[in-house]
């Protein structure tokens, strides 16, 4: 009861207040059991089962749809809950954060009015594009919070931006929170903007079933380091483990930096997963302890756009169009019968021709003869 009554004068002091203030958001805790193990870093987290609240560009990758949930409870009286949808490019999701707080009384403990009721709740939607190497995604929310009993009600909106990059077996990833800070506005008139949030982590594949994670964040002028390792022994089970940093605040009011030890582990079996984190940190001391996810993924990854197939030409074919000559038209040849009748035409004078020229040749010799005959003849 000490605790709901701190958060709400502090609260209610923030609403009286006439400057604009800063406001943190709750969805750093959305993050996930699988996350939280690995000592909150997510930003290169590729098969998440909330990448809603991680690292949505991966979305682009057309994964397999999934659903999840997570649930606990915050300051030991806050309940805490997280639903999500993934399913091709697109991310929907929301996270609630509820408590009754007893009933509003003065300082002598005299009841003043009926209960005081606190509901946070934060609507997501994102979607991703990109290939297997590369992708970049943008996160849509809106906020609300209300105390029923005191009438007073907010509500604000926001956007994020994340991306990531792969070289070979090293993974970037980046993630920009509050891009587009239009803050929560009360209904009293106080108004509230995001704490920006920017980030950036690798993931490194040492071995085929080993990954280490590490991330930076620069959060409201703080840079805080956080890693861990995943092993994945066999199939469907994972061992996780890791150190984050964080931002305390001293009774006195003295802002420090602290680090936590968490671990963790993940069981998926028939499409089925539980993910459970334990983290024992002074962050939220003795109260969120105890971090568990549960998923289920189904069906197949939503195939991507056919291209029109084109048919390969042989190259052969292209080297034969190439240098084939243009082929010659012929002009229709006469029969064989014609043929041989031109030749004998051709071949008939000739003939005549040679046996002229004997005739002629044998009338000379017998001239040349019947003279020398004659000759003789007059000389006897």
């Amino acid at each position: 009861m000490i605790k709901r009554l701190a958060i709400l004068f502090l609260l209610l002091g923030l609403l009286a207040a006439d400057d604009v203030k800063q406001t943190d958001e709750v969805g750093s805790l959305a993050v996930g059991a699988d996350a939280m193990g690995r000592g909150g870093a997510y930003y290169a987290a590729e098969h998440s089962a909330q990448p809603l609240f991680q690292n949505y560009a991966f979305l682009g990758g057309r994964q397999q749809p999934r659903l999840a949930m997570s649930v606990f409870q915050l300051l030991n009286e806050l309940n805490y809950l997280t639903v999500s949808a993934a399913f091709g490019n697109f991310a929907v999701g929301a996270l609630n954060i509820s408590d009754s707080s007893g009933y509003l009384r003065d300082a002598q403990n005299n009841l003043l009015g009926g209960q005081i009721g606190y509901n946070d709740t934060t609507v997501y939607g994102a979607f991703g594009w990109g290939a297997e190497n590369f992708g970049v995604g943008a996160r849509l929310k809106y906020i609300t919070k209300s105390y029923s009993g005191l009438d007073v009600t907010a509500a604000g909106s926001g956007a994020d931006a994340a991306g990531f990059v792969r070289f070979g077996l090293l993974t970037l990833g980046f993630s920009l929170n509050n891009v587009v800070n239009n803050g929560l506005v009360w209904s009293t008139g106080a108004q509230e903007t995001f704490v920006s949030e920017q980030g950036v982590g690798l993931k490194l594949q040492a071995l085929a079933n080993l990954d280490i994670y590490a991330d930076a964040v620069l959060l409201d002028g703080d840079t805080l380091a956080r890693g861990g390792v995943e092993y994945r022994p066999l199939p469907g089970f994972a061992l996780r483990a890791g150190l984050g940093q964080y931002a305390d605040v001293d009774e006195d009011g003295i802002k420090t930096l602290a680090a936590k030890i968490t671990a963790g582990l993940g069981l998926e079996l028939f499409g089925v997963g539980l993910d459970y984190a334990y983290n024992p940190g002074a962050d939220f001391d003795g109260n969120v302890t105890h971090y568990f996810t549960l998923a289920w993924r189904f069906g197949a990854a939503p195939a991507a756009p056919e291209e029109p197939v084109k048919t390969p030409v042989k190259k052969e074919e292209k080297v034969q169009k190439v240098i084939e000559p243009p082929k010659v038209v012929e002009p229709p040849q006469p029969p064989v019968e014609q043929l041989e009748e031109e030749i004998i035409a051709e071949e008939e004078p000739k003939k005549v021709k040679k046996v002229v020229k004997k005739v002629i040749k044998v009338k000379k010799v017998k001239k040349v003869k019947n003279t020398e005959n004659s000759v003789s003849k007059t000389q006897q």
